[in-house]
């Protein structure tokens, strides 16, 4: 059929008279062709039936097996930058996009397109963080579809006052980020749970594209210890008096 495309064909005229079939692909000099030939390449072909009183039949069929592809700046799922993505096929017939811009379907008046109207190629370039998912259709139903998500910003860890490290108080992180993928204390797996006891900590938070926040913090809810005098005592001696705490 004119103008369909197909995995494979056969070329098949039905003509009672004498028939030459003359086949091209992508452009390329014309060959002459049996009847009822099977055609398994992929390629843009033109075929002519003549018959033995000059009357011509001309048609295009295509041959795709080939689905869409999708490059971008970067092969990772958590990109930590902006993502120039380009969607390219010979057949491409419609792109569409989910995400937090540019989202919608475009199509054949919005690509750029090489030469016999095929090699269609679209454009973009993401720079807000979130998901994105691309998907790309050509004209035979072949689907590919890429899915990432931009990043840029390191996991934020609240409950924390700049430039402290001694606390005597309890303490509870509140942790905010969508895409974590690990949240340690002292390098073992961290619930967010308040933290009560006595000691020195190192809290880390790494989000999927490989952002991370460290605080490090010491929890001192006891007092120092003084020793070698009493309380209220008046002396007529010499005293000595030792402080004890492991965080003077």
């Amino acid at each position: 059929t004119n103008g369909k495309h197909y995995d494979e064909f056969e070329v098949n005229v039905e003509d009672t008279s004498r028939v030459t079939i003359m086949i091209s692909k992508d452009g390329e000099t014309e060959v002459a062709i049996e009847n009822n030939t099977t055609v398994t390449e992929e390629g843009t072909y033109k075929i002519t039936a003549t018959d033995e009183a000059g009357n011509t039949t001309t048609i295009w069929v295509a041959i795709d097996k080939t689905a869409p592809t999708i490059d971008r700046t970067s092969e990772v799922e958590y990109p930590t930058a902006d993502q120039t993505v380009i969607v390219k096929d010979k057949f491409l017939t419609n792109v569409t996009v989910e995400g937090p811009e540019q989202e919608g379907t475009y199509t054949r008046e919005d690509f750029t397109v090489g030469e016999r109207n095929e090699n269609f190629a679209i454009e973009f370039t993401f720079t807000t963080e979130g998901t994105y998912t691309i998907t790309a259709t050509d004209k035979i139903g072949l689907t590919t579809t890429e899915t990432f998500t931009i990043d840029k910003t390191a996991p934020v860890i609240n409950g924390f006052e700049d430039c402290k490290y001694f606390y005597n108080t309890t303490i509870k992180p509140e942790l905010i980020e969508k895409n974590i993928e690990s949240y340690t204390l002292n390098g073992e797996a961290y619930d967010g749970k308040e933290i009560t006891e006595d000691g020195h900590y190192v809290l880390v938070a790494k989000d999927k594209a490989g952002l991370t926040t460290t605080v490090k913090f010491a929890i001192d809810k006891t007092a120092p210890t003084i020793t070698g005098v009493e309380n209220n005592k008046f002396y007529n001696t010499t005293v000595k008096p030792v402080i004890e705490d492991e965080n003077l």
